[in-house]
């Protein structure tokens, strides 16, 4: 099983006052340009829950148009990492996949790509 670089997300959750009684989390990430140009950072989900007192990343979900046409965003990528299944609609089908090498593969290519983009947002 692949893991998120976890100091990443340590150091999110570290900005904020989370409830000792909370079991789940939802980070969004909106580029407010990108809703605008249709252009740059795509919106991303993630998902964690609280397991044995850590925080485990459920799934990551990486938004889109479609075309230039569409109004609203949808899911270009999902990887439900709790259950080893990713979504993919690009070429505008839909491709469920368990977890195989290439799925891996660009899993890691997609999170180097995510977090460098990221390392200069203020968390507010």
């Amino acid at each position: 099983m692949t893991t998120f670089p976890h100091h990443h997300l340590e150091k999110l959750l570290s900005c904020y006052s989370i409830p000792e009684q909370a079991t789940r989390l939802v980070i969004n990430y909106r580029a407010l340009d990108y809703y605008q140009t249709k252009q740059g950072i795509h919106p991303v989900e993630i998902q964690l829950k609280k397991s044995d007192e850590r925080w485990r990343i459920v799934f990551i979900a990486s938004f889109s148009f479609i075309d230039t046409h569409h109004k609203s965003v949808d899911v270009e990528l999902y990887f439900h990492l709790i259950n080893h299944w990713c979504l993919s609609t690009w070429l505008l089908m839909v491709v469920v996949t368990y977890f195989t090498t290439s799925v891996i593969d660009l899993l890691h290519s997609w999170i180097t790509a995510f977090l460098p983009s990221h390392s200069t947002t203020t968390i507010r």
